[in-house]
């Protein structure tokens, strides 16, 4: 597709109808349209009024990809100042006719997406201007709130990390950060759970910031923009909506070092907080008894100095919860997981797609460069305790998750402290070790351990991978499920084993070197296919083990001339087999 051979066609038969200019690059940095590969002044006939219809200027900004994807249209300054603000049409002209990414155009008609984007734009403005109900700007009130309307004004990004959406029985804290994180300066927040664990997120990572009681006023509404402010025009924002605080607010500023005014509106059904901060005035020479009280000053000569407008996010396990599962998750779970290496750790990649509210990790172990290439994390964190990692990982993922860990032996903490584990919905176990994986079943049955086990394990080059069920109640006799250490429902035949030519161990160099071959396509193959019996498992808990067995990389196995068991005669790559065990 040649697109540029598209616009100039397009701009040519378009300027059959319209009188159209072509902006050059130095005008559409001036303007502000940087990202569009190419501008287009057009001029169209506008009813200002019933009665008054006049030719205004838009700006059709077509990015590279037109006409797969639709152009964006702006009314021009000018012809903004003469609606002035209009619900549906932004600080910067900015028409939102439709929605572009739900919209549905046929790029085989290339023209024709222009004339509907300038004929939608303009419908949507007439409309507004016959019309132009406060209603339409409180649904698109963020838009407003967050435009620029002068080369000094400022909109400053933050969180939310309040708690609910109820009014806040105390004033909020905002925490200025010394440094962003992200694009986030700020942290609104009620000193809630969320915001604790964030604020623990930016101490260990050494991320300073200072905190300062704010001026709540409570709900607003009606507000209709411009909303550029400056230390008046706060004041006075004041003095409209919330009268009755206005002698409180004056010993706020007389009184802070750095006064912040908060807010909240209701935008589609639910309440969002926004404010202001006022920045420090320069002092004036002439005043003979002393420094005058900043409430005075804001109101002399710093009165048309502008406040930063605060703008902020919401970030809550509440908020990311609806927006991924479309509804507020209430059974959150609790999952324990031993051992973080290459199956462990991808395991955990599924789970984490779970409504998970703490993970709690074990491994004593480091990463070691010879263990990335199958390991979920990488180079970065050779070196680093897996459990380390592994939670720095989750945690810079979603920095309000609980992530708990321990480095000592599973063995010392059931022996120790077993409601490490018994606090969780389930324990997911995958070290590999016989002896041990016997001892937890063994916890198990004794009553020590009381949450349902997964043990998960895979044969030399991913020709099979397991995984054992043993739910809270169980009598599993887990050693009978083994013969001379190999498991009995192993695909490939026990004898292999003792052959040396068939390498099921590999060593590099000294004694501790060996390690069984298998690569992460088939880890990850394995763990996707038997991620729907776990997440099955967990919703619903079965009375009886189960053993599950995936099929997998047999074609490795026919290659290298190893026997299969008859376990998996007649089963293929990525079937599972499932056998009851008790």
């Amino acid at each position: 597709m040649d697109f540029q051979h598209i616009r100039k066609k397009v701009f040519g038969e378009l300027n059959k109808t319209n009188r159209c200019e072509i902006v050059d690059s130095n005008h559409i940095k001036k303007l502000g349209f940087n990202g569009f590969v190419a501008v287009w002044k057009v001029f169209s006939e506008l009813y200002f009024s019933q009665e008054e219809a006049s030719l205004a200027a838009f700006y059709i900004c077509l990015p590279f990809e037109f006409p797969l994807e639709v152009p964006s249209v702006y009314l021009s300054r000018e012809d903004c100042a003469r609606t002035g603000h209009l619900p549906h049409v932004n600080a910067k002209g900015n028409v939102c006719a439709f929605d572009s990414d739900n919209v549905t155009l046929n790029p085989d008609e290339p023209l024709e997406i222009v004339r509907i984007c300038l004929v939608e734009s303009k419908r949507t403005i007439e409309k507004e201007l016959r019309e132009c109900k406060s209603s339409s700007f409180q649904e698109e009130f963020i838009a407003y709130w967050e435009g620029i309307y002068n080369k000094r004004d400022k909109v400053v990004k933050g969180l939310s990390m309040l708690s609910g959406d109820l009014l806040p029985v105390r004033a909020p804290t905002l925490a200025i950060l010394h440094e962003p994180a992200g694009s986030f300066e700020i942290i609104l927040h009620d000193d809630g759970e969320d915001a604790t664990k964030f604020k623990h997120f930016l101490s260990e990572r050494n991320r300073r910031f200072h905190e300062f009681k704010t001026f709540y006023i409570g709900d607003v509404a009606g507000i209709t923009p411009p909303f550029y402010l400056t230390n008046l025009a706060a004041i006075q924002f004041i003095e409209q909506h919330a009268p009755a605080q206005t002698g409180a607010f004056e010993d706020y500023i007389n009184s802070s070092k750095k006064p912040v005014v908060i807010f909240s509106t209701v935008v589609g059904g639910n309440r969002l907080f926004f404010g202001w901060i006022h920045r420090s005035v320069k002092q004036r020479d002439g005043f003979r008894q002393g420094k005058p009280k900043t409430s005075v000053a804001m109101r002399s000569f710093g009165s048309t100095q502008g406040v930063h407008r605060l703008k902020f996010e919401s970030l809550t396990q509440k908020r990311l919860s609806l927006r991924t599962d479309g509804k507020i998750r209430l059974d959150t779970l609790s999952l324990a997981l031993v051992g973080l290496g290459s199956i462990g750790s991808h395991l955990l990649h599924f789970l984490a797609s779970l409504p998970v509210g703490e993970f709690r990790l074990v491994d004593t172990d480091v990463l070691k460069i010879e263990n990335i290439n199958r390991h979920l994390l990488g180079f970065e964190y050779v070196g680093v305790r897996k459990a380390h990692a592994l939670q720095d990982f989750l945690i810079r993922q979603d920095p309000i998750r609980s992530v708990r860990i321990s480095t000592d032996t599973v063995v010392k903490i059931v022996d120790k402290h077993p409601e490490y584990f018994n606090e969780c919905d389930a324990v997911f176990i995958a070290i590999g070790k016989t002896s041990i994986e016997g001892y937890l079943v063994d916890s198990l049955r004794g009553g020590v351990l009381r949450k349902p086990l997964f043990i998960l394990w895979v044969e030399p080059f991913m020709v099979a991978g397991h995984l054992i069920y043993v739910p809270a109640e169980s009598t599993l006799d887990y050693k009978k499920l083994f013969k001379d250490g190999l498991y009995v429902g192993n695909a490939i035949e026990a004898v292999e084993y003792g052959k040396e030519s068939n390498q099921m161990l590999m060593k590099e160099a000294g004694c501790q070197s060996a390690y069984i071959p298998y690569g992460q396509e088939y880890v990850t193959l394995f763990l996707s296919r038997l991620y729907i019996e776990i997440r099955q498992l967990i919703r619903q808990p079965q009375e009886k083990a189960l053993s599950y067995t995936w099929v997998g990389n047999i074609s490795e196995a026919t290659e290298r001339g190893l026997g299969l068991s008859t376990n998996v005669s007649g089963f293929g790559t990525n079937d599972v087999i499932t056998t009851t065990l008790e």
